[in-house]
């Protein structure tokens, strides 16, 4: 892991910034995270254990604790909520990109 948090190795802060100006990461301890669950479970959204979350623009990128993968959702102004909407892979480059 780099310096900046969970990020990936070899990016940090500057690098995300970099790709996104106006990137900015999120503080993710207590912030309320979700995501859709497999098809045919009996809840339609679970709970992430967020690791990192960069706000990029209003969309978030999240990389839950102890996976590598990217969820990809929008902040809720009013209360700091992320609900995430799909995984883009463990590219956090393509996952970028794909804002």
């Amino acid at each position: 892991m780099s310096p900046g948090g969970a990020l990936p190795d070899g990016w940090d802060f500057t690098r995300l910034r970099s790709i996104y100006p106006a990137a900015r990461l999120l503080p993710a301890e207590g912030r309320h995270v979700v995501a859709p669950n497999p098809i045919g479970s009996q809840a339609e959204y679970r709970e992430l254990r967020a690791a990192v979350i960069t706000d990029i623009g209003g969309q978030c990128l999240v990389r839950e604790a102890g996976e590598d993968d990217w969820w990809m959702g929008g902040l809720d102004p009013s209360d700091g909520s992320v609900v995430c909407w799909g995984n883009y892979g463990n590219n956090l480059d393509s996952a970028i990109r794909a804002l």
